[in-house]
Formats: structure tokens, sequence, C-alpha cells
């Protein structure tokens, strides 16, 4: 057992110098099928926890780790010792990397490629020069590094109801941030009829990036930095995207206290208070295609608006 955890840490502990590139590292999908198996996973998580994308906490659960080109021999090794079960899920993450961030950067904000955090914060003073008489940019508190956490208020009339959003907790997520972004401009922009109705009749308040510090470093330096019924329906809908749905506290696993949805559950009493957990289905794990970004906003928003219509009309 502990030949095995030393050869784990060889693995993590050559995997965690400071990256720039990620060419030949692949990330596989671990099954540990019995406690012996979790345990191993989990003492390494402890110390190098930043490279598991997935987290080890249950027996049978999947757990996804990203492993150096230099030590995938060490890495089959193990898996063969230990006769712990896994697949190879992404053959190459430095690919998927030159994927997600084009050479060739589009000009302006679209919703096409993901954006730096300056790009988004720019975007947000932009609307709020475009929108004078109803987008404000506000700011909701200072980093550890020192960076602003920028968001925008859409006040439509004094009295609506509010709908806060924020995205981007996560640093590595970065389809949330950008998600939020398409939310914020349908908001301002549709012409669809349901769209227009929430957004007139709830004053919203959007923040896309929560943690700009961590959200700088993944652009910056490397890409691993660590409802109603109705509601349910429409999310799924437009693409067939099959999302898991229920209590926070069952469907995710080892899921901390003090989120900011405790907060507005239990301090702020608010009744109405949802989690989203976006795409993708383990393929490309917090790499996910920006072709992805408008599917996942449009039906993202699909939800949204059909459960704030329905909360609307029942005087939620």
């Amino acid at each position: 057992m502990w030949r095995i955890i030393v050869l784990w840490t060889v693995i993590m502990g050559l995997s965690t110098s400071d990256m720039v590139s990620y060419e030949g590292y692949q990330v596989f999908s671990v099954y540990p099928s019995t406690d012996r198996h979790l345990k191993l996973l989990q003492l390494s998580m402890k110390q190098y926890g930043s490279w598991f994308w997935k987290e080890p906490s249950k027996v049978d659960g999947e757990v996804q780790v990203m492993i150096p080109p230099n030590q995938l021999q060490t890495f089959y090794e193990i898996m063969h010792i230990t006769k712990t079960p896994f697949k190879l899920q992404i053959k190459n993450v430095q690919k998927l990397i030159n994927h997600t961030i084009p050479e060739n950067q589009s000009q302006g904000f679209d919703f096409q490629s993901y954006h730096t955090l300056e790009e988004i914060y720019e975007y947000l003073e932009e609307l709020a020069e475009k929108y004078p008489n109803k987008v404000q940019v506000v700011v909701g508190g200072e980093t550890y590094e020192g960076r602003q956490i920028k968001g925008v208020k859409i006040i439509n009339h004094e009295n609506n109801p509010g709908i806060f959003i924020e995205g981007g907790i996560h640093a590595k997520e970065w389809i949330s941030p950008a998600t939020a972004m398409y939310i914020l401009h349908q908001l301002l922009t549709s012409t669809n009829v349901k769209v227009k109705f929430v957004a007139d009749r709830y004053n919203w308040f959007i923040f896309p990036i929560f943690n700009p510090d961590g959200y700088a470093f993944t652009f910056n330096k490397t890409h691993g930095h660590k409802i109603s019924l109705k509601g349910i329906i429409a999310l799924q809908q437009k693409y067939n995207t099959v999302y898991k749905t229920g209590c926070i506290g069952e469907l995710f696993t080892n899921l901390p206290s003090g989120l900011s949805v405790d907060y507005m559950a239990g301090v702020l009493k608010k009744s109405v208070v949802y989690v989203y957990e976006l795409r993708d289905k383990n393929e490309y794990g917090f790499l996910l295609p920006p072709e992805q970004i408008i599917p996942t906003g449009e039906e993202t928003l699909d939800s949204l608006v059909t459960m704030f219509i329905e909360l609307y009309l029942n005087n939620v």
C-alpha cells in the first residue's frame, strides 16, 4: 500500500510545477471500486487536489485526474497493481486548451469564444454606457489580490422583485461566466416575448465572475488552477441535454457549507434559490469548446425564463 502511495505521490508531485503547456497531458476517469482504492485517491487529493478534476468521494463514484506524459507509465502501473478500473477521458489536454483559446481572437465581445477578465469587465462598462437609464456597473467587493468583483444591476422598476445571478465561483469553469454574460446580453437585447416579459418584470443583479483572481490566473498562466418542473423541462427541451435535478445536498457529494446559496436561503430567507451546474458530461471536463457557449446559454435562459414567468404569475 505504501509503495503505491509513494508512486502516486511521485506522479502528482511532478505534475504540480508551474506548467505553461499541457502537451501530452491526459485526463483519466478512475472508478474506485473498493475502500482501499478510495483511500489511496483521497490521500493524494489532500496533497495534490488541484490536479483532480473530480474529487474522490465514494466507492464506485467517478474520479477525474490529469497525468503528465512522463508519468503515464507509472500511472498505468498503479492502476494495474491496485486493479482500479479506469478509462482515458482526454487524450491531449493542450489540444483542448488551444481550442478554447483560439489564436485569432475575435474582435469585440461575442459568444463564439471565451474572454479574459478585462474583456468581460470592459463589456460591462460598455453596456452601462449603452443603456445608461437601465444598467449600472456595481462593485461587490475586492479580492485578496486587489481585483474588483464587478457586476451590473438592471433596474426596470423600483418595486420589481430582484433576481441575483452569480457565476465563475470555480476559476476553471469558464462556461459559467460565459453563460452569465449570455443571459445578461439576452435580457437587454432579446426580441423573444417571454424573455422580454421576465426582463421587464424583475430587477437583475448579475455578477459573472465571483472569483476574478482565479479566473485571471487560468487565463494568464495555466488552465488548471482550480425549480420548478416546468423550468426543468425547459432546460432540457432545446438540445435534449439531460440534467439531474433535486436537492443540492443530495446531488453533490462532499458539498461544503457556507456557499452563497446557504446565505441566500438561511440568512436572507429567500424562498427561491437554485444552483445550476452547467455542461458537460465529462467528455471535455473544464475545457468545454467555445461553440457550446451559446447552446448552454440558451437552454439555461429558457429554464430561467420559464421559472420566473411561473413565479410572477403565482405572485411568489
